[in-house]
């Protein structure tokens, strides 16, 4: 029944405004997947600029450090890992020739996996 106003004897009826609400559930759980994706995305971006940030400004110097110290497994380590982020940079080619060429190992026969650990690894030490 529509609401209805008593003023000065007379019934005069109401007009209710109604205001749309949305009810749809099919738009709801897309835009939260979106938002979500979205959200991923930017921190992955984030995570990686600071992975390529810190391959070239720490890595970079720890490589070239490791290597003068003639530590080559553990600056060879470190060239795998900052490969990842700047393979192209020229400093880092540089720097990767250098420590490769000195753990290059000839195999006979040629293509055998060649697996690399320090000698104190193997006493447990």
């Amino acid at each position: 029944m529509p609401k209805q106003e008593v003023q000065a004897g007379k019934i005069i009826p109401v007009k209710e405004i109604k205001f749309p609400v949305s009810r749809k559930p099919w738009i709801l759980l897309p835009s939260i997947l979106g938002t979500i994706a979205i959200l991923i995305i930017i921190v992955l971006f984030i995570y990686r600029h600071s992975q390529v940030k810190w391959a070239k400004e720490e890595g970079l110097s720890e490589i070239e450090q490791l290597y003068n110290e003639t530590n080559f497994t553990a600056a060879f380590n470190l060239v795998k890992k900052v490969e990842k982020y700047i393979p192209e940079e020229p400093k880092f080619k540089e720097l990767a020739l250098g420590v490769i060429r000195k753990l290059t190992v000839l195999t006979n026969p040629s293509g055998a996996d060649v697996y690399i650990r320090e000698y104190s690894d193997c006493w447990g030490i």
